[in-house]
């Protein structure tokens, strides 16, 4: 996130420095085409309904060319190569710790280490010493990388769920974290959106989590998400379906509202805004 942020106001500065007239081109038009729905008695044109899907080719290329004249524009800046090394030295010359939150009497953080870009998750006990749970560059594959979106520890601080992404998705996987051993528990979940954390009940013997649809032709993959139990050491394919929005244009989310709650909270949403539910059974 902290990356991001400076990427963006990089790339904003740049953006300042350009002269009018340096633009000698136009970049590479985005073609339309005649789509209109309506929804609520209301129409809505939707001219790059064509860019939309995971396998497109066309839309591929467009974003290619893109990119070849936006890095071809900037290549001509004058001055353009030391401005950027100055912001990635500037960048990358801190060390920065975020994300805190406490449980079972220890810490846990992200730390964004001096001249890295991918964020450890650690954690420091009453002796203060620090110690990293888990360093996303040992998890990825050879040709990509892996990236922690998200995490949260048990009420005890025993254990602690991970997000855990790669090549840069925002579509992550849950894993479980012994905190004393560093083991991993054999509880994997996959297709979590990176945002929705794992939400523990009570005693630590579990966590609700929100999980999206499988994939689909033709079908948006932040809809029709469902909020699951599940209980450690079970197979994922018994959780227990708490909320859902399968069958509508919905997406859901839940979670605990504090620790020692035993009743789960959530929203569901069908394209206007977020509304409350809760579980109508105790959790435990």
């Amino acid at each position: 996130m902290h990356r991001r942020v400076f990427r963006s106001a990089t790339f904003g500065l740049l953006a300042a420095t350009l002269p009018l007239h340096a633009q000698s081109t136009s970049p590479p038009p985005a073609r339309t085409v005649d789509v209109v729905e309506e929804r609520f008695g209301l129409r809505a044109p939707d001219p790059y309904r064509w860019m939309e899907g995971g396998a497109n080719a066309e839309f591929d290329a467009w974003l290619r060319s893109q990119g070849a004249y936006a890095a071809a524009y900037l290549a001509r800046l004058p001055g353009r190569d030391n401005l950027y090394r100055r912001l990635r030295e500037l960048g990358l010359g801190t060390s920065t710790p975020y994300g805190l939150q406490l449980a079972g009497g220890r810490a846990f953080y992200f730390v964004l280490a001096e001249g890295e870009q991918l964020p450890r998750l650690c954690t420091r006990g009453p002796d203060g010493k620090e110690r990293t749970l888990v360093d996303p560059t040992s998890k990825g594959a050879k040709d990509s990388h892996s990236s922690i979106n998200n995490f949260s520890p048990s009420p005890d601080g025993t254990l602690v769920a991970y997000n855990l992404s790669s090549g840069g998705s925002e579509v992550s996987a849950i894993h479980v974290l012994v905190v004393a051993t560093g083991k991993e528990l054999p509880d994997v979940i996959e297709r979590i959106w990176g945002e929705f954390p794992a939400s523990w009940l009570a005693s630590g013997k579990g966590f609700f989590y929100t999980q999206m649809a499988g994939a689909a032709a033709n079908a948006d993959p932040m809809l029709n998400m469902r909020a699951f139990l599940h209980q450690l050491g079970q197979p994922v394919a018994k959780d227990t379906v708490v909320l859902t929005g399968a069958g509508s244009r919905m997406r859901v989310s839940l979670w605990l509202p504090e620790r020692g709650s035993t009743r789960a909270a959530g929203r569901r949403r069908t394209g206007g805004p977020w509304r409350p539910t809760t579980t109508t059974s105790r959790t435990s």
